[in-house]
């Protein structure tokens, strides 16, 4: 918040109209033996019927936690076309915004902070097995 201090008083602006904030998280897996739903909790799958293999996927929600307070977005992708001779690497991005502007909820950037961040690790960890996050230990 210092820097927003002296960056708001050299542009002569007030507060902060709002906030959000952005984490882009990297995964990266061996392809030996990958499997979406070994490593993803909720993983996309083929249409029913069929036996398609995926060649890309791009998963985008938009969530409302329940006290209404937040808005979660998350994309989900795989980095480029999926292959075997490769590592998959995958990109879990998430935003974190309020559903309200400061000015209308009256609360402080900093006040905000605490519960972004507990969001932000809810939709992290919900995303991933046991499996997929070994590696991250």
């Amino acid at each position: 918040m210092e820097q927003w201090k002296v960056f708001s008083e050299w542009l002569g602006i007030g507060a902060p109209f709002n906030v959000f904030i952005r984490f882009i998280n990297r995964v990266s897996y061996p392809c030996e033996g990958f499997k979406l739903k070994e490593y993803f909790e909720n993983p996309p799958k083929s249409p029913p019927g069929t036996s398609w293999a995926f060649r890309f996927f791009r998963e985008h929600y938009v969530y409302s936690p329940e006290d209404g307070r937040f808005t979660v977005n998350s994309v989900f992708s795989p980095v480029g076309e999926v292959s075997p001779q490769k590592p998959f690497d995958f990109l879990l991005d998430l935003t974190i915004s309020p559903s309200q502007s400061l000015a209308e909820s009256g609360d402080s950037v900093e006040s905000l902070f605490p519960g972004m961040r507990r969001l932000k690790n809810e939709a992290f960890f919900s995303k991933f097995t046991e499996m997929g996050l070994e590696p991250y230990h």
